[in-house]
């Protein structure tokens, strides 16, 4: 099994303790995964610099990169893809849950290889419907319209189930 580094950005609902956490603890049963987790600071800034040196020290132990983030998180996630594209870095998995989409949101770039979209449209959070560039015809772009509430996408079994399926698929291939 190839290593897999996954990086989750919660959104501002996880400080309830619901959300990407839950589908955080459930990767960190896998043993090939290791798992880090960013959140924003008291007033919702994320720390961009750190998640992305995060990624690159691990990039040298040849683990594949996944990205699963929520909410606010999802958009920081697309920013983070944005800056690894710009250095060269491959994302092999980015999974968002419902970003919020009156933020501003970066298309997908080449460097993502497979994109899952988790998205719904009966509350006022979120929303968020994602797009590629041009130049990466190669990425898969899967959506999937969920009718779960915005806070709770990453928390739900069903969808965490999916994730976990996700990710060994990822380990498995070569």
């Amino acid at each position: 099994m190839t290593c897999v580094l996954a990086i989750l950005i919660s959104g501002l609902t996880d400080i309830w303790g619901v959300g990407t956490w839950k589908l955080a603890d459930e990767l960190e049963k896998i043993s090939y995964v290791q798992i880090a987790k960013f959140g924003p600071d008291l007033i919702g800034n994320y720390d961009l610099e750190e998640i992305v040196s995060k990624i690159k020290s691990q990039s040298r132990s040849h683990c594949r990169i996944v990205i699963i983030a929520h909410s606010k998180g999802s958009n920081i996630a697309l920013e983070v893809a944005q800056i690894l594209y710009d250095q060269e870095f491959p994302v092999d998995l980015l999974v968002t849950f419902d970003p919020a989409a009156r933020l501003e949101m970066k298309p997908i770039r080449a460097n993502t290889l497979q994109a899952i979209n988790y998205y719904q449209t009966r509350e006022l959070l979120g929303r968020g419907r994602l797009t590629k560039t041009k130049a990466n015809h190669n990425t898969i772009l899967v959506e999937r319209k969920e009718a779960l509430p915005h806070v709770t996408m990453p928390s739900d079994r069903g969808l965490i189930k999916e994730i976990i399926a996700d990710v060994k698929a990822l380990a498995r291939r070569k």
